[in-house]
């Protein structure tokens, strides 16, 4: 008995599927945000502000001290020339008379999974320009520089449950053949042994990507600043750098005398602030350049404070690792670090056949229409999605040096 032909509405569900298998990143992170862009073609407007939260100072003694309510907000925006993804395939009758199954393996899947890629890559490296935290591997992952990355979130309070490490797989090989001789779980062992997979080590859940971009350093790692940061502020006007050099968004400053303090009680936690530049920058001929981080605050008695004192004209500063050479990356997080959101997109008007599906906060939407200029029949699949980094202080990145 024929089967009954493939539609839209059938094959799309099946398609999420597909896709959402591939998402690790994507499916690990907070995504309560997404149900105020579930309306058909974003009717709340392309930005959301999102309230990030509190963090309100602790009075001793007697008497209570009214503080100011300061909001603090980041926005979560969709550019459209940016965050939609989309891929086209053909089929004809003989493959919509397929079972679904069999439809899924021959056209559905590849399609999903190349387009899921695509948007972990984008996710992934759009969060990890905005962690400040930065361990620098002398050569090869270890045990220590993970419980370190760890130990700068435990700092900021971030909670130990929900934590996340996406590890780059260069790196996840070494560190299973420098720890295989080591007492663990015998389940963990074997594990690792059979699938040559971590699972969970460190305090973390691990899980593989090779789609975070490397970095490189310029050929200058240091320098002077050529003008104070105000209260509040997020440059630093760096000089002394080579001509034209790029600094690329992820890079991790420090600047001299500009230590970091713990998000609640606001002691200083005894080494340098890190500040990751947002946006990549090239340098003039000069070797002078701004640089965009996340706002500091030496003064605030608001519960903003997170340095103890502003970046000075004429301070050292000093970019993390070595000049000319290139890392890879690996991010380890809590799930409310980031956060991503899924907008819905408007289903077509007219001739074509549409259909939309959502699963876990991730939309897809998959259109088939006829192409009558070149005679084919299209079906094109979409996803729009973009992220935001809710709280830098509950994550960190490693480098390890590409050889």
């Amino acid at each position: 008995m024929a089967n009954t032909l493939l539609t839209v509405d059938k094959i799309t569900p099946r398609g999420l599927a597909s896709l959402h298998d591939e998402v690790n990143f994507v499916k690990s992170v907070n995504r309560e945000y997404d149900d105020q862009f579930a309306q058909s073609g974003l009717k709340i407007g392309s930005n959301l502000r999102i309230r990030k939260p509190q963090q309100p100072v602790v009075n001793t003694g007697k008497t209570a001290v009214v503080q100011d309510d300061i909001e603090q907000f980041l926005n979560l925006t969709f550019d459209v020339n940016v965050d939609q993804l989309n891929t086209t395939f053909q089929f004809g009758s003989a493959e919509m008379s397929l079972d679904l199954d069999m439809f899924a393996d021959r056209v559905l899947d590849p399609a999903s999974k190349i387009i899921a890629s695509k948007m972990e890559q984008k996710e992934i490296n759009n969060c990890i320009k905005g962690v400040d935290n930065l361990v620098v591997s002398s050569s090869s992952l270890t045990s220590l520089d993970v419980l370190r990355a760890n130990s700068f979130m435990t700092e900021q309070t971030c909670p130990t449950s929900e934590r996340f490490f996406m590890v780059n797989p260069t790196d996840e090989v070494d560190y299973i053949n420098a720890n295989s001789n080591l007492f663990n779980a015998a389940d963990s062992i074997a594990e690792q042994y059979k699938d040559a997979f971590v699972g969970r080590a460190n305090g973390n859940t691990w899980m593989r990507s090779n789609r975070i971009d490397t970095i490189t350093n310029g050929g200058t790692v240091s320098g002077t600043l050529s003008a104070t940061t105000v209260e509040g502020g997020n440059t630093l006007v760096l000089a002394g750098l080579s001509n034209a050099q790029v600094i690329p968004a992820g890079t991790v400053i420090t600047v001299a005398a500009v230590n970091g303090v713990q998000v609640e009680t606001k002691n200083n936690v005894g080494r340098l602030r890190q500040m990751s530049v947002l946006e990549t920058v090239t340098a003039t001929s000069g070797g002078a350049a701004t640089v965009t981080v996340n706002p500091l605050f030496a003064s605030a008695t608001d519960g903003r404070k997170n340095v103890d004192a502003l970046p000075q004209n004429g301070a050292a500063f000093t970019i993390a690792g070595a000049a000319d050479t290139t890392y890879r990356q690996s991010l380890a997080y809590n799930k409310n670090a980031f956060t991503i959101a899924s907008a819905d997109l408007e289903l077509p008007q007219g001739g074509a056949k549409g259909a939309r599906s959502v699963m876990e906060g991730i939309s897809m939407r998959i259109n088939k229409g006829w192409n009558i200029l070149g005679d084919d029949d299209i079906t094109r699949m979409d996803v729009f999605t973009t992220s935001a980094v809710l709280r830098p202080e509950y994550a960190s990145k490693i480098w390890v040096p590409v050889t």
